[in-house]
């Protein structure tokens, strides 16, 4: 058995423990047991099989400890809040002081500062509790709601006021406990005193980057509105300038998708940037090296969403594996991915929507795209190409997007039909508009280039969405979501062998 093999089964394993212990308590006996399991076949056995089955067992528990260890984070240490001794404090976990007083505590602003419709959210990592005469060390999120307008930014050093909440459990029917939960975040201050500090406190790159993608917002804004919010969204993966209404209107017509950074972007960047590179008379293997560090500040660019960091570590092992002539296998390459992204956050696999649509996207154009282009004998026709694509992404997504948002978009079919084939050219006309206009401001007022097809896009949404029927409400229970996959998978099987046969 191959070395790239094993290591797929290792990595799967190590995806099946984080699996398992997301829905069961796994207690000590569990890992006793299968650490004897490990050393008795390791020490009987000699087959590279047998070993492999043991490593494998391993590792499962290993996923499965992983997981566990990021759960006991949501349960705070006890705090002496008023020690005799103020030189001996130890570090007292933030979400202690959730539903009690109001508190004074200094942190720094984590992450890229966030706008909605109705408000602005930041995510602050606490230093310390501010007392009247002593200050308690602190750690720990704080996801802070402010008033718009607010014009805090990442590295910012805030003292904050207010009163600590736990998350709500569900608003509009989406979970957001859970969602703020495996981003580590379980505290909440709504509309505090805030008092900066201190700024640039953080990651100096970083600051720079988003220093960077504000400035390209601002190009993109020369466009009038919903047009140069949706440049932002296709772009930069920014939604902060889209109204509340329009949003609605994405999501009722199927197209909410075309504002997310996926393997497109990635792809047709790596390509403007490879091909220019090319041209300047570099070799195959520094063009591409130096295209994946591009794409890898461009991940930092637009927030590192899901989406952005599984297309950009399968591009990365793709266009790697391309330079130096050794390819990898699309299933491995999936399953490794998902493991390198669960290594850092384990919380993701079963708590991050984005996450799971997004894997899910990708599989149903690997396995069920050439299907349907064989059905639809689309061998030499692009727009044919473009909707099995599109059929194929949304035949896979439509049950969890049903099971967590509970709408189903009727239009969604027609209305990517109509949108994405201007996506690509958007996406690299938007790109060379928003830098050079950004280096270059007098070439902003060519923004009017775009305009015709981002005024389709909107054109399309507003019709889509008003249409009767255009989407529907349903519910989907755990065992219909299981079914529902079951079915599918059943269906690309079969037909993928009726094909062949």
């Amino acid at each position: 058995m191959s070395f790239s093999k094993s290591f797929f089964y290792l990595c799967l394993s190590f995806l099946g423990g984080i699996l398992l212990a997301s829905f069961s308590k796994i207690g000590v006996i569990f890992y006793l047991f299968t650490l004897i399991l490990f050393l008795t076949i390791f020490a009987i056995f000699y087959k590279k099989e047998i070993v492999l089955f043991g490593f494998c067992c391993l590792i499962f528990c290993f996923g499965a400890f992983w997981e566990e260890r990021f759960e006991k984070e949501i349960f705070p240490d006890q705090c002496t809040l008023s020690p005799q001794d103020k030189d001996s404090l130890e570090i007292c976990d933030i979400h202690f002081f959730n539903e009690k007083a109001e508190i004074i505590f200094e942190g720094t602003v984590l992450e890229e500062v966030e706008k909605k419709s109705n408000n602005i959210q930041i995510v602050i990592n606490s230093a310390q509790v501010v007392k009247e005469n002593y200050k308690i060390p602190s750690k720990g999120r704080v996801l802070a709601i402010l008033p718009i307008g607010s014009s805090f930014q990442y590295g910012d050093k805030l003292l904050v006021t207010g009163k600590l909440h736990w998350p709500s459990n569900f608003i509009s029917g989406f979970n957001w406990r859970e969602y703020l939960r495996k981003e580590r975040i379980y505290s909440i201050v709504y509309y505090p005193k805030i008092k900066l500090i201190s700024s640039v406190n953080g990651n100096l790159l970083l600051f720079q980057t988003f220093s960077f993608k504000r400035k390209l917002i601002q190009t993109a804004k020369t466009l009038p509105l919903p047009e140069g919010a949706i440049l932002e969204g296709i772009t930069l993966g920014e939604e902060s300038s889209f109204s509340q209404s329009f949003k609605e209107k994405l999501s009722l017509s199927g197209l909410s998708h075309i504002t997310a950074v996926s393997g497109m972007n990635i792809t047709i960047l790596f390509g403007i940037f490879f091909f220019g590179l090319i041209f300047l008379d570099l070799w195959r293997k520094e063009a591409t090296v130096l295209t994946l560090l591009i794409l890898i500040f461009y991940i930092l660019l637009v927030g590192a969403p899901p989406s952005a960091i599984r297309a950009g570590i399968m591009g990365i092992f793709l266009y790697l594996g391309y330079a130096f002539g050794r390819l990898i296998k699309t299933s491995r390459l999936i399953v490794l991915t998902a493991a390198l992204m669960t290594v850092q956050n384990p919380l993701i696999l079963t708590r991050d929507v984005g996450f799971q649509l997004s894997f899910l996207a990708f599989l149903g154009l690997v396995y069920l795209t050439p299907l349907l282009e064989k059905v639809m004998r689309a061998e030499n026709s692009l727009v044919k190409k473009s909707i099995s694509q599109t059929l194929a992404a949304q035949i896979f997504c439509f049950p969890l997007l049903i099971f967590n948002f509970g709408k189903l978009s009727l239009v969604a079919p027609l209305s990517n039909i109509l949108v994405l084939p201007l996506i690509p050219f958007l996406t690299i006309g938007g790109f060379l508009f928003l830098i050079l206009g950004t280096l270059i401001p007098p070439l902003a007022n060519l923004s009017f280039i775009l305009y015709p097809p981002l005024k389709w896009i909107s054109t399309v949404t507003e019709i889509t969405s008003s249409l009767p029927f255009s989407a529907i409400s349903l519910k989907l229970s755990w065992f219909f979501l299981l079914l529902a996959y079951f079915l599918i998978l059943v269906f690309v099987f079969w037909a993928k062998k009726k094909i062949n046969s």
